[in-house]
């Protein structure tokens, strides 16, 4: 798919405007959650981060990566023109965020699966406390957001057999009251 410097610069837009309702999506979900000072955390870590664009066959299969040492997220900007205004990219936008707030990426110890679906986790929570708020999700059109509405959100499109796993243990933790501590702790490292 060819994209002209107009739909370049379109789409240089699109991802600034997605990535800022994002980072917002994110910090009111540890507000909410954890209160302020873990709101706090998550908004230093994600002052840093910006977004760029990449062209589809740089990427391979990829629809967006996290650059932990440029604290960059690359999009695939075929994806990104295909999807934009959808929920896919806002929730493609918040699981890139969230390897921005671990404290560490779990890869190194062998923990990929968790990491994935840890992200996608995060996407689903972010998106539904909004829902939950009656509040609109920003950069979708308003019938997709009556269809939230309605049903909620879960990410079915990507990792999805890593995130059943996930929440099965979390789901394990919840009868105890400590899925929110295990997600907290996953990516802030603190007890609550």
């Amino acid at each position: 798919m060819y994209i002209n410097e107009e739909e370049r610069k379109e789409l240089e837009k699109e991802e600034e405007k997605l990535l800022d309702v994002a980072k917002e999506m994110v910090e009111e979900l540890f507000r909410d959650i954890y209160g302020e000072e873990e709101a706090s955390s998550v908004k230093i870590r994600l002052r840093s981060v910006t977004c760029e664009l990449e062209k589809g066959k740089d990427m391979g299969e990829g629809i967006a990566f996290f650059d932990r040492k440029e604290r960059k997220v690359l999009w695939n900007e075929e994806w990104l023109k295909e999807y934009k205004g959808t929920i896919m990219a806002v929730s493609n936008t918040i699981h890139e965020l969230a390897h921005s707030i671990a404290d560490e990426p779990k890869q190194q110890h062998g923990g990929g699966i968790i990491d994935e679906a840890m992200a996608n986790l995060l996407a689903e929570m972010c998106i539904n406390n909004y829902l939950q708020k009656g509040k609109e999700i920003p950069r979708i059109s308003k019938e997709e957001n009556e269809k939230l509405e309605k049903r909620g959100f879960v990410v079915d499109y990507n990792y999805r057999p890593e995130a059943n796993i996930l929440k099965s243990i979390l789901g394990g933790l919840r009868t105890k009251g400590r899925d929110l501590d295990a997600i907290k702790e996953f990516f802030v490292r603190r007890k609550r």
